[in-house]
């Protein structure tokens, strides 16, 4: 999501749902933790176990950001 689209639907959410914005919000800054745990992990740490336990977690992330992409796209046609 580029950060045009994000702000508006971001925007939007707080308009309309504010406690959805409040877990939006937390769930971009778990989004970019965890991105940033596994270069660190897997590049400069060389932890390739706990490079797997990032990634994993990366994994149910990316499913959840699927599922909200999907009915955001649906809600907005």
């Amino acid at each position: 999501m580029d950060t045009v689209t994000g702000s508006l639907a971001l925007d939007r959410l707080r308009r309309d749902d504010p406690r959805a914005a409040a877990a939006h919000r937390g769930a971009l800054a778990v989004n970019l933790v965890l991105n940033a745990s596994w270069s660190w992990v897997f590049f400069r740490a060389h932890r390739l176990p706990a490079a797997v336990v990032v990634a994993g977690a990366l994994a149910p992330w990316c499913t959840f950001a699927t599922v909200l992409s999907t009915a955001l796209w649906r809600r907005n046609r």
